[in-house]
Order: C-alpha cells, then structure tokens, then sequence
C-alpha cells in the first residue's frame, strides 16, 4: 500500500523548501495537525516514509476525530512497516470511525501484516464495505487472498503457484469483494 499523495506532481524542492519552512514556522507558533501533515507529505515526496510515519502520528494524536487524517496515518503507519502502531490506532477510535469501511480496509491490511490473522479473519468475515473504491481496485480481493493464503502458508510454509491456485479455487472471491474489471466480450 502506497503512502498518500507520494505520485502527486508537486513544484519541485525550491517550493517544498519553502513550504517546510512555512509549515514548520506555522507549527512552532501553534501545535496543529495540518502543518504536521504537511510535513509528512513532503516527507514522503523526499522518500522519507519513516520520517513520515512519526509527523502523522502526532498529527493524528493532535486531531484524532479526522477521518481523512485517520486514514492516511494508517497508510503512513503501513507504508513505513509499522503494521502494529497502525493496530493501535484503529483499536483507540471511537465507533464511527472504526467501523468506516475504508479504516476497516486498512485495520485488516495492518492485521495481516502484524500477522494477527484471527483479527483479520473477523473483518474479512464481518464485512468490509468501502464506499469509495474504485471499479477495478484491488484492494479486498488482495486482502481476501492474503488472509487465506497466510492462514495456508502458517501450517505449509512458502507457497508455490500450484497452492496459490488450489487456494483461490477453494476459497473462491465472495461477491462483497469482487470488484475487479472483466472482460465478458
């Protein structure tokens, strides 16, 4: 999973410089999360995912209600491998936010990465409802493989295509998942 807005053109390092310098005045007269988050965001465009990671976890401890901030710091978190803070996140949210489908996408993105599988089991199998993917995004039916495909290599060990194909066959993709493009000419 990619961090936020890493691909995004931006107007090069005179702009960013000038912009870290404006964001990092803004935060020392005020401690506020947009300033932090912006500082992460340039961080990331400076391929300083780490670096990223801890400015949009404090960001999110200064406004922990946003959700479009909730979401990117769990992206942030698992872009920088960080999978167990992002667990940690999700478990202190309040309800609305947890339960927002796009949290949950990555509350069992960070499980299966933590290696939590009974934890992303009980997504995958609750229900995970995005309401802004994207026709063709692949993000559930990659989690939905990953979990069982994890749970398969936990008692075997590495996969070889041959399982990999066996486990797609008897774990078939359930309708709530599938949104993947197909070609019915």
């Amino acid at each position: 999973m990619a961090a936020p807005h890493r691909d995004r053109g931006h107007a090069g390092p005179g702009a960013d410089a000038a912009a870290r310098r404006a964001w990092t005045r803004s935060y020392t007269a005020q401690a506020n999360a947009w300033a932090l988050r912006n500082l992460g965001v340039l961080d990331i465009q400076a391929d300083d995912v780490a670096g990223a990671a801890e400015r949009f976890t404090t960001a999110h401890r200064l406004a922990p209600r946003l959700r479009a901030l909730t979401i990117e710091t769990l992206e942030v978190l698992i872009a920088a491998g960080r999978p167990g803070d992002a667990l940690g996140i999700a478990d202190r949210l309040d309800p609305a936010q947890r339960w927002h489908g796009r949290v949950r996408l990555l509350e069992c993105h960070a499980a299966l990465d933590f290696g939590d599988l009974p934890r992303a089991k009980r997504l995958l199998d609750d229900g995970i409802v995005v309401d802004d993917l994207r026709e063709g995004e692949d993000s559930l039916d990659t989690l939905w493989w990953t979990y069982h495909e994890k749970r398969a290599a936990a008692g075997m060990g590495i996969l070889d295509p041959a399982t990999r194909v066996r486990i797609r066959r008897e774990h078939p993709l359930p309708c709530l998942y599938d949104y993947r493009m197909h070609d019915n000419g």
